[in-house]
């Protein structure tokens, strides 16, 4: 098993590209940084509960249906740590900032090198 970095990628953003940056990540429609910041805060919150209640759920049930149940609160728990970043960038830009996103692609080989994975690690700095 052998990770390779295939390529590595840095784009920059104002803080109205940023805006429409974070529309995109989150599908939502915020206007500008303001209300995004009002908008994730609450994402934030309820993101964190529903994964809250859905490891709850996922306790309760049977072996085969726990890891549906705990598939998706991973899942829940990527989106809030999403959030959470954009959030903090957000609460911490001013209209002149600029936001660096550098962006590197990996792949992955597993077994005798015949399946390979290809993922993405994606890192934000406020400038």
């Amino acid at each position: 098993m052998a990770t390779k970095l295939i390529e590595s990628t840095t784009r920059y953003y104002n803080s109205a590209e940023f805006a429409r940056h974070v529309n995109e990540q989150q599908g939502t429609t915020y206007t500008d940084v303001g209300k995004a910041i009002t908008g994730l805060g609450v994402s934030i919150v309820s993101l964190l509960i529903t994964k809250n209640i859905k490891y709850s759920i996922a306790y309760g049930l049977g072996a085969t249906s726990a890891l549906f149940g705990l598939d998706a609160v991973a899942d829940a728990f990527g989106r809030a740590a999403q959030t959470e970043e954009f959030d903090n960038i957000l609460k911490q830009m001013g209209p002149n900032d600029y936001v660096m996103m550098f962006i590197d692609s990996y792949q992955w080989s597993s077994g005798s090198g015949n399946h390979y994975t290809n993922y993405q690690e994606v890192k934000y700095v406020l400038l």
